[in-house]
């Protein structure tokens, strides 16, 4: 059975903040990770990116509103606006942009169950969202994906926050619990729009973050990480196969520290 071009759109609906009306494809929920749902579609079952991914993107998504209304730099950004040196940003516009100024989609809008999508890398190095693969930035590659995924990528030294675990809406919902999605290889700095402010810097081969603001229950996430000498195998999680790092930290007060090789 040939997959709907909806549950494409619905995928492109997560990071394109025009299209907040578009709902759910119609079918049968299975159980899903905040990233994957499965559903049933007629007679087939296929992996898809689950719509609470939306949803869990809400932190960064509200701090690029606040953003677009103190400057007037939107949300969604053409290539250009962030690279307007590089050539390849006006010519690769029409097929990708930015979510924010670290956060590259190259939005699938062919339908079938996987697809092939040209995507320009800009200078300096990112990382693939979903599967952890890291590309060269001035190279241009071929991306496969499947329903389940899209191509995203997150520049080195990007911070991504997203809610720790699904919730079916933001306002009934405070944002006490907040994961960190940090792209490894570069230093990186972010502010919420609460003004909590987090920074992150690498240097001999250590990792330090350090967050200043509302006391949360904060998750880091290292994408393209080695798995850590100095911590406890039961302070973390690692996936060897998207070379994620994971570590939950304990609840803080105003101010915490987190250091890492």
């Amino acid at each position: 059975m040939r997959p709907s071009p909806f549950l494409r759109l619905v995928a492109v609906a997560i990071t394109a903040v025009a299209m907040s009306g578009i709902a759910p494809a119609p079918a049968e929920a299975m159980p899903d990770s905040n990233r994957i749902k499965a559903v049933i579609s007629g007679n087939a079952r296929f992996e898809v990116l689950s719509p609470t991914l939306r949803e869990n993107l809400v932190p960064y998504t509200y701090t690029l509103a606040q953003e677009a209304n103190a400057t007037g730099v939107p949300i969604v950004r053409p290539t250009y606006l962030e690279y307007p040196e590089e050539e390849n940003a006006y010519a690769t516009a029409a097929g990708q942009y930015f979510y924010g100024p670290d956060l590259l989609v190259a939005p699938v809008t062919t339908p079938g169950v996987t697809a092939t999508t040209s995507v320009w890398f800009p200078p300096g190095q990112w990382t693939d969202y979903f599967t952890g693969q890291t590309y060269s930035g001035g190279t241009t590659r071929n991306i496969t994906t499947g329903l389940d995924t899209m191509p995203v990528f997150v520049k080195a030294g990007g911070i991504l926050p997203t809610r720790t675990a699904d919730v079916a809406n933001d306002v009934q919902n405070p944002l006490d619990k907040v994961t960190l999605n940090i792209a490894s290889g570069a230093s990186g700095s972010y502010t919420l729009y609460d003004k909590t402010t987090i920074r992150y810097s690498e240097s001999g081969g250590r990792r330090t973050v350090k967050i200043s603001g509302k006391a949360r229950q904060w998750t880091l996430n290292f994408l393209n990480a080695a798995p850590p000498t100095d911590l406890p195998a039961e302070a973390y999680r690692y996936d060897s196969a998207t070379r994620t790092l994971t570590v939950k930290l304990p609840k803080h007060t105003t101010r915490l520290s987190f250091t890492s090789g």
